[in-house]
């Protein structure tokens, strides 16, 4: 499943593995450009905001090397992966 593509966004985010058993078997694909392509993994994700959402923009900002407003984009991408996963394997 999709959650942006580079024509409409800086990003092209999508979910790349559910063929897992449960979520900690999830990957999350986060593009930047074609050198800063980085799968993350459920737990990856989820530890990212263990300080909160501002405080994991900054960090995606300093991994991808993007700007704040993107850095932001892409954590509301991540969450809405999160929720999805969650969802699915309730």
């Amino acid at each position: 499943m999709s959650y942006s593509r580079w024509s409409n966004s800086s990003w092209y985010v999508f979910w790349n593995v559910s063929s897992g058993k449960d979520r900690d078997d999830q990957v999350l694909s986060a593009w930047y450009s074609l050198d800063k392509c980085i799968d993350w993994t459920f737990d990856e994700v989820e530890s990212l905001f263990d300080n909160g959402i501002s405080e994991a923009a900054k960090k995606l900002e300093l991994i991808y090397g993007c700007n704040a407003d993107e850095a932001t984009h892409l954590q509301e991408l991540m969450q809405e992966w999160m929720s999805d996963v969650r969802t699915e394997f309730a």
